[in-house]
């Protein structure tokens, strides 16, 4: 996945948590594996934004109401990124560790920061 084949949100999304740090710098499974996540909080935003919306009954196909499908689709996309969680905080660590450590090689050589203060940056994540 390519960071130009993403939805503006899931782009939206990846400023957030990457903030300045260039994603050149990973490994490409670990960028297919961020751009994934984002673009599937981003469809799990906008479902939940269409739940809201619409509300939880929709007229069906038949006239009578049935639960709104952005019901399930919010609900998977929110699983999935339950699960990937955890591998894109590690991800976003080690993308800071390293984005500060070229930027201090660039300037003095020293990468100065501990994890704790990395992992203090934030993660903005849903």
């Amino acid at each position: 996945m390519r960071n130009t084949a993403l939805s503006p949100a899931a782009r939206q999304h990846l400023e957030l948590l990457t903030g300045d740090c260039d994603l050149d710098l990973l490994h490409e499974i670990d960028r297919d594996t961020l751009l994934r996540y984002c673009e599937s909080y981003a469809r799990w935003q906008d479902s939940e934004g269409k739940v809201s919306e619409f509300g939880s009954l929709v007229k069906g196909q038949s006239g009578f109401p049935s639960e709104n499908p952005h019901i399930g689709i919010a609900s998977r996309y929110s699983a999935i990124c339950s699960k990937m969680e955890a591998g894109v905080k590690k991800i976003l660590i080690d993308l800071r560790k390293v984005s500060k450590q070229s930027t201090a090689e660039l300037a003095d050589g020293d990468d100065g920061d501990d994890l704790d203060s990395i992992i203090g940056a934030g993660f903005k994540g849903g």
